[in-house]
């Protein structure tokens, strides 16, 4: 029987955690957090973080259609006023809302993460 062998990932998820890895999670929540205040940029960030991350099992990316694109983007961006979003999204059943709404929701958590303060005790 073959084994193979399993490699001990802690060392690097804890230098990521710390900020003592070359792209930690500051690095990517800097890159979030500009990307958040122009629409342009957050379609190229999430087109690439689809293309990146969310891929099945033939290693085939995710495509969007446009108008779960738009329901992301206008999710993840700043709004122009400054204030907060309150957003209404009306569309016919099967147009995806709700697996737009759980890609952002997967793309927030990704770059917000080891951010939260509720958790900063347990590191």
């Amino acid at each position: 029987m073959m084994t193979t062998p399993v490699k001990n990932e802690q060392k690097t998820l804890n230098a990521a955690i710390s900020g003592k890895a070359a792209h930690d999670s500051r690095f990517l929540e800097d890159i979030f957090e500009q990307c958040r205040h122009d629409d342009k940029k957050m379609t190229v960030l999430l087109r690439a973080f689809c293309e990146t991350y969310l891929i099945d099992a033939e290693r085939r990316p995710l495509k969007l259609r446009p108008l779960q694109e738009r329901i992301i983007v206008s999710s993840l961006t700043y709004p122009k006023s400054g204030k907060q979003r309150k957003m209404a999204i009306l569309a016919p059943r099967g147009s995806g809302k709700s697996y737009a709404l759980s890609i952002a929701a997967t793309v927030y958590m990704f770059f917000k993460r080891f951010r939260d303060s509720s958790i900063s005790g347990l590191t």
